[in-house]
């Protein structure tokens, strides 16, 4: 059969493209018809970086019996996997059990690659048990819930190509849905990325005297350091051995064990790469430059940012000791996890955003911010779709100053943020000269942290948003 790839105007791409900024599986079904929902499907793999091929009208015994083939480029002779759409009536009893029988006899008489039943609505409760059976294993059901996880994810993880329409730069099936992280054994600690596209609004900043803030309410803090820049590794240098010091002027030492060796070839575990501070209730995973010499770019790869998120949930993650030489001996748990990830967003700010069961988003006050935010927003949303794990979510105002132009910005922001799920912290973040004092102090191997100054504003800012960050997280 010769391979008629289906071909995609931009005149699909306006009548499509609403349904990936707003998903609704009731305007799916409401507003395409079951052709039209057959070509949406086909425009949404497209998107997910598949050569597609409508098959549709060619049935059994001349064509596969299916609405879709999928090919990994439009070279390829063999499909990758195969599609049949069902647009069903979310109101009735959904795909039942002879449906997905059905349709597996028609993926072994095409030939056996993966298939996915796709519907708007839902499947019966027998057809979700059969295909647990051993010669299912090609058979998969995606739900009208499922496909907008996957109408979300991918619309955060393209970029244009040469024709302006948004892809994946891979072809991405959409297996991940059938991850259950959000129910798979994990740490007890919460663990809060703090994320934005921006540079200097205040993420190392923030993301260090939140811990300083969490250590001094008695947590046991694991610090995450996944920007190249490696900002919050200088101002955390290791634990001299006792009674040693540094003669004047001598470099502060550094880290022996950086987490770029868990994303190197050798793949380190993350529990050997975990480091001692010199703030007894502080631990560190250092960063180094080489962590964005290797950065992939912010493009789509569920495995990886599933995989880190799994390394970084992992009940061995724990306090180092001496006494454990087994990862199967459980070391102490930390109680918080804190990541601070790169300005851009990254793929590792991807991996950030996938293991976070809280996201604090820092912003300036200022124009730029406000226009930028939207970015950030929907970054953390398509990680959030990828792992449908709980996630809560806060901006934070920094460098705050009490003039109008920074207070119109907060009234714009206030009224944005309730709308985007992102609610603003109820405390704001003052522009204070100790905070860079704190900072030049901590990178010279001193202890002193913004803290340390009883009368701070910065501190009793940053101790009242943790507080709310807790409060919340709880």
């Amino acid at each position: 059969m010769s391979i008629a790839f289906m071909e995609f105007t931009h005149d699909d791409k306006i009548r499509f493209e609403p349904f990936f900024l707003t998903p609704s599986s009731d305007a799916l079904h409401a507003q395409l018809s079951p052709t039209e929902f057959e070509r949406f499907l086909g425009y949404v793999f497209f998107c997910a970086g598949f050569a597609v091929e409508h098959v549709a009208s060619v049935h059994v015994p001349y064509g596969p019996g299916v609405d879709l083939n999928l090919y990994e480029n439009s070279s390829s002779q063999q499909p990758f996997a195969r599609v049949e759409a069902r647009r069903y009536d979310p109101e009735g009893s959904g795909i039942n059990v002879n449906d997905v029988f059905k349709f597996a006899g028609v993926l072994q008489y095409a030939g056996e690659v993966p298939g996915y039943l796709i519907t708007t609505s839902h499947f019966a409760a027998n057809a979700q048990h059969v295909i647990k059976r051993p010669g299912m294993k090609d058979v998969h059901l995606i739900d009208g819930d499922e496909l907008l996880r996957y109408l979300l994810y991918l619309y955060g993880s393209r970029v244009a190509d040469g024709q302006g329409f948004r892809r994946t730069l891979t072809p991405i099936l959409p297996d991940w849905l059938f991850n259950d992280l959000a129910h798979e054994q994990r740490t007890s600690a919460h663990i809060l990325a703090v994320a934005n596209n921006k540079g200097g609004v205040g993420k190392t900043t923030s993301a260090l005297n939140v811990g300083f803030a969490l250590a001094a309410l008695g947590k046991r803090v694991l610090l995450v350091d996944m920007d190249g820049q490696s900002n919050l590794t200088s101002v955390l240098p290791p634990r001299l051995p006792k009674g040693a010091s540094l003669p004047p002027g001598a470099p502060q030492p550094s880290h022996q064990r950086v987490i770029t060796e868990h994303f190197s070839p050798a793949k380190s575990q993350l529990q050997p790469l975990v480091q001692s501070t010199r703030f007894d209730s502080i631990w560190l995973l250092a960063a180094d430059e080489e962590l964005a010499r290797i950065d992939p770019g912010g493009s789509a790869k569920p495995d990886a940012e599933l995989a880190f998120a799994r390394a970084l949930r992992d009940p061995h993650l724990g306090i180092p000791s001496s006494g454990i030489s087994d990862l199967q001996e459980r070391p102490t748990a930390f109680d918080w996890i804190v990541v601070d990830t790169p300005p851009a967003l990254s793929h590792f700010a991807r991996l950030a955003l996938a293991a976070a069961d809280y996201v604090l988003v820092p912003l300036k006050a200022d124009s730029f911010s406000v226009a930028g935010i939207n970015r950030a927003l929907r970054t953390s949303s398509t990680m959030h779709a990828l792992t449908d794990a709980p996630q809560g979510r806060g901006l934070l105002l920094t460098q705050w100053r009490a003039v109008k132009s920074m207070k119109d910005i907060e009234a714009k922001l206030n009224i944005q943020a309730p709308v985007s799920g992102y609610p603003m912290l109820d405390v704001v973040i003052p522009y204070d000269d100790h905070i860079e004092q704190a900072h030049i102090s901590l990178i010279n191997g001193g202890v002193k942290t913004l803290f340390g100054w009883r009368t701070t504003v910065a501190a009793s800012a940053y101790k009242k948003a943790t507080d709310d960050i807790v409060k919340k997280v709880g």
